[in-house]
């Protein structure tokens, strides 16, 4: 019987190791483009607006029929959140009524903000605040300009018992410079 001996030369097995760790090192960098395990952060165009910002200049006011104009400028600051149902939330009492908050939601399309128009706000003593238009448009990462108008329902009670309730609406428009005071 005849014994065959096979050995395989240094040389041999090098470039065998160096082959096979080349096609492991290249499988790597295959799967390494399937999927990458390192999260992306994507930034929201709402962030710009979500915080603080102060009223630095404003102007306001309500005109309703056979009436004087009254000052209802804005006041203080106004507070941005981020919104459940859009992107944004205004949670500032109301230039109109100080002692409401209409938790007024906003869209964001690239520096502007823009409210909805589809809901209204009950204000103190039943009458209702509707939005025509608003927008919040930044000037800078910490400036912006607010325009707004919106129409007062308010409804005067009966006097007599045999007249019924009445209802006035009033214009209500205000135009303010903002200056970004926190990053809530």
């Amino acid at each position: 019987m005849v014994t065959l001996s096979v050995t395989i030369s240094t040389r041999t097995r090098l470039t065998r190791l160096s082959s096979l760790a080349g096609a492991v090192a290249m499988l790597g960098m295959a799967l390494a483009g399937c999927g990458d395990s390192t999260p992306t952060t994507e930034v929201d165009p709402a962030d710009a607006f979500v915080g603080t910002w102060h009223y630095d200049q404003s102007t306001g006011a309500i005109n309703c029929p056979m009436a004087d104009v009254i000052a209802a400028s804005p006041t203080g600051n106004k507070t941005f959140a981020p919104g459940a149902t859009a992107a944004l939330v205004d949670l500032t009492p109301s230039p109109v009524d100080p002692m409401t908050i209409c938790n007024t939601y906003f869209d964001v399309a690239g520096p502007v903000a823009t409210a909805h128009t589809d809901v209204g706000c009950t204000i103190t003593g039943g009458d209702v605040v509707t939005i025509d238009a608003w927008t919040f448009s930044l000037t800078s990462a910490t400036s912006a300009k607010e325009v707004a108008s919106a129409t007062l329902h308010i409804t005067t009670a009966a006097v007599a018992p045999a007249t019924t309730p009445t209802t006035t609406t009033c214009a209500f428009n205000s135009m303010a410079l903002l200056t970004r005071v926190a990053k809530d």
